[in-house]
Protein backbone atom coordinates (compact mmCIF):
# COMPACT_ATOMS: atom_id res chain seq x y z
CA UNK A 1 0.00 0.00 0.00
CA UNK A 2 1.33 3.41 -0.96
CA UNK A 3 1.22 6.27 1.51
CA UNK A 4 1.14 9.87 0.43
CA UNK A 5 3.87 12.24 1.58
CA UNK A 6 1.85 13.66 4.49
CA UNK A 7 1.05 10.20 5.81
CA UNK A 8 4.68 9.15 5.52
CA UNK A 9 5.76 12.27 7.41
CA UNK A 10 3.24 11.58 10.18
CA UNK A 11 4.45 8.01 10.56
CA UNK A 12 8.07 9.07 10.48
CA UNK A 13 7.46 11.65 13.22
CA UNK A 14 5.67 9.06 15.36
CA UNK A 15 8.63 6.69 14.99
CA UNK A 16 11.07 9.45 15.88
CA UNK A 17 8.99 10.44 18.91
CA UNK A 18 8.91 6.82 20.08
CA UNK A 19 12.68 6.47 19.68
CA UNK A 20 13.19 9.61 21.79
CA UNK A 21 10.97 8.07 24.49
CA UNK A 22 12.83 4.75 24.35
CA UNK A 23 16.22 6.43 24.59
CA UNK A 24 15.02 8.57 27.50
CA UNK A 25 13.70 5.53 29.34
CA UNK A 26 16.89 3.56 28.69
CA UNK A 27 18.94 6.53 29.88
CA UNK A 28 17.04 6.67 33.17
CA UNK A 29 17.52 2.94 33.74
CA UNK A 30 21.22 3.18 32.86
CA UNK A 31 21.63 6.14 35.25
CA UNK A 32 20.12 4.02 38.02
CA UNK A 33 22.46 1.18 37.10
CA UNK A 34 25.46 3.48 37.38
CA UNK A 35 24.19 4.88 40.70
CA UNK A 36 23.85 1.34 42.05
CA UNK A 37 27.35 0.52 40.85
CA UNK A 38 28.77 3.59 42.62
CA UNK A 39 27.08 2.43 45.84
CA UNK A 40 28.66 -0.98 45.43
CA UNK A 41 25.43 -2.74 44.49
CA UNK A 42 26.78 -4.55 41.46
CA UNK A 43 23.91 -7.04 41.37
CA UNK A 44 21.31 -4.29 40.89
CA UNK A 45 23.57 -2.46 38.45
CA UNK A 46 23.91 -5.57 36.30
CA UNK A 47 20.17 -6.27 36.42
CA UNK A 48 19.39 -2.75 35.18
CA UNK A 49 22.04 -2.97 32.48
CA UNK A 50 20.77 -6.37 31.35
CA UNK A 51 17.23 -4.96 31.10
CA UNK A 52 18.42 -2.16 28.80
CA UNK A 53 20.49 -4.57 26.71
CA UNK A 54 17.56 -7.01 26.46
CA UNK A 55 15.26 -4.22 25.26
CA UNK A 56 17.90 -3.28 22.73
CA UNK A 57 18.22 -6.83 21.43
CA UNK A 58 14.46 -7.15 21.10
CA UNK A 59 14.26 -3.94 19.08
CA UNK A 60 17.32 -4.82 17.01
CA UNK A 61 16.06 -8.28 16.12
CA UNK A 62 12.40 -7.38 15.56
CA UNK A 63 10.79 -7.20 12.15
CA UNK A 64 10.19 -3.47 12.43
CA UNK A 65 11.27 -0.16 10.99
CA UNK A 66 14.98 0.47 10.61
CA UNK A 67 15.09 3.33 13.13
CA UNK A 68 13.89 0.96 15.88
CA UNK A 69 16.43 -1.67 14.84
CA UNK A 70 19.25 0.89 14.91
CA UNK A 71 18.13 2.16 18.32
CA UNK A 72 18.01 -1.42 19.54
CA UNK A 73 21.54 -2.05 18.31
CA UNK A 74 22.79 0.93 20.33
CA UNK A 75 20.89 -0.08 23.48
CA UNK A 76 22.08 -3.68 23.23
CA UNK A 77 25.69 -2.45 23.27
CA UNK A 78 25.37 -0.09 26.26
CA UNK A 79 27.74 -0.57 29.17
CA UNK A 80 28.09 0.78 32.68
CA UNK A 81 30.31 3.80 33.29
CA UNK A 82 33.89 3.07 34.21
Amino acid sequence: MELDRDEKNRFQQKFIDRVVELKGFAGIVLDRANEAKKKGDTVTAELYLQAVNRLGRQLRDADTVLVFQQTGKALAAMKLSE
